[in-house]
């Protein structure tokens, strides 16, 4: 997203909540049960089920990281089409991990068992082939494969266009042009 966030980082409210954040950070505490965070929102779909996902722990106890619970979007209050009063924002992982509507959190020993965290969003990379790659997965199956959490940076260039030749004479700085997004 390109928007501005504001809010609380998810480190600061599990260290106010008891948790040693720090010690885990630094990997000298590992307290059992404590692997995910889980989300919950008000979201519900066509059969009552509430929204959910999940991330590694590691990630909102980073000392250094820039996970939020965040209550502001561009300097205003969070509208609510991006989930007002307040939704989870992880940068780098995919936004079916960044929920919206909050209403819970569940610090747990495994990953949102919610059908968008087990089911919606998983994937194999593009060069995984089931016939030949997955051979010793009987059956494969979608439920079995990775579930998509990070989204790296992606990125695109479009001028010079693919195969140019670029000369640097006289010069010391070429222009290039493209897009970037970050997958969140």
């Amino acid at each position: 997203s390109t928007a501005k966030w504001g809010g609380v980082k998810m480190r600061d409210v599990l260290k106010h909540c008891g948790m040693d954040v720090d010690g885990m950070a630094l990997g000298e505490s590992n307290p059992p049960k404590t692997k995910h965070l889980q989300f919950e929102g008000y979201d519900y779909d066509e059969t009552g089920l509430c929204y959910g996902g999940s991330i590694p722990i590691d990630k909102a106890v980073d000392g250094l990281g820039d996970c939020i619970f965040a209550y502001e979007m561009n300097d205003k209050p969070l509208p609510r089409d991006h989930g007002f009063p307040v939704r989870a924002i992880a940068p780098g992982h995919a936004g079916a991990r960044q929920c919206k509507w909050l209403h819970k959190v569940i610090v747990s020993d495994r990953e949102s068992q919610k059908s968008w965290q087990q089911k919606s969003y998983r994937g194999f990379a593009p060069d995984i082939d089931f016939e030949t790659d997955l051979s010793h997965w009987p059956p494969p199956r979608l439920d079995q494969a990775p579930i998509v959490q990070e989204m790296p940076v992606q990125s695109l260039v479009c001028n010079p266009p693919q195969n140019s030749v670029v000369g640097m004479k006289g010069g010391t700085d070429i222009e290039v042009k493209g897009v970037a997004w970050s997958g969140s």
